[in-house]
């Protein structure tokens, strides 16, 4: 049964709208810039994972508020159960295969760049792949904050909102999937749209299990392997973006 979100309900599902979208044109605005100290600054990574750790925590926010406020609405609702349903065992195995080959394939893509061969990986994302201890543990922070509350807000709340609003569940899950893509936008056009798609086999594995376990975890599993598993290679400067300080030498 769809949830009746009433007046504060939608208040919050706005207002979560409105919070991805600064979040988006902040996140492309750090990420120019960080394309520009990060070769002269030592901790621009350290200090871009930081803040994307708290802003991603602010969206833990509307999760809370709306279990809180809107009366009747349970857990399950925003996908936060156990993995239930004749298909549970099809996902699963599914979910096993994509783990896997997202593991296997981020230690052939390590041992490729350890000698030196390119990876599949857009050259514009180079510049957010750990190189120290610390970079690493904030690059891990990143993609379990990523994992854990993109997936709350964009297949768990959005989803769950669409749903309310009398969308059928797959036409919410399309839209919830275009969004995630747009606030993917420092990544370019390429990267939103398979951010998008990415987003639409998030929701292969919550619509059929009530569950965002599966998403979550393969989530975390992506991100760790494009930001951690997998070196980086040389950083060079990048030109300094129209609007943006020139790095200090």
């Amino acid at each position: 049964m769809a949830p009746r979100l009433g007046v504060a309900g939608w208040t919050i599902v706005l207002g979560t709208i409105g919070y991805l979208a600064v979040l988006a044109l902040q996140g492309r605005r750090s990420f120019r810039r960080l394309r520009v100290e990060r070769p002269a600054r030592p901790d621009a990574l350290v200090d871009f994972y930081r803040r994307n750790v708290t802003r991603k925590i602010g969206l833990l926010l509307p999760v809370v508020l709306l279990l809180l406020v809107v009366p009747g609405l349970r857990p399950a609702q925003l996908g936060l159960a156990w993995p239930h349903g004749p298909l549970v065992g099809e996902r699963f195995r599914f979910f096993v295969f994509l783990a896997g080959f997202t593991l296997v394939s981020g230690l052939w893509w390590r041992r490729m760049a350890r000698r030196g061969e390119p990876v599949p990986r857009p050259s514009r994302l180079e510049i957010l792949v750990s190189a120290t201890h610390a970079e690493r543990r904030w690059a891990v922070a990143a993609s379990i904050s990523a994992g854990l509350c993109e997936e709350l807000t964009f297949r768990g709340v959005l989803i769950m909102a669409g749903i309310a609003a009398g969308w059928p569940p797959i036409v919410a899950a399309l839209a919830s999937s275009v969004l995630f893509g747009l606030a993917h936008l420092y990544q370019g056009w390429l990267g939103i749209g398979l951010t998008a798609v990415l987003g639409l086999t998030m929701t292969y594995f919550l619509l059929p299990t009530g569950s965002l376990l599966f998403p979550i975890v393969l989530h975390i599993l992506i991100d760790l392997r494009g930001l951690v598993i997998v070196p980086a290679v040389a950083i060079s400067p990048a030109p300094v973006p129209p609007g943006l300080p020139a790095p200090p030498t």
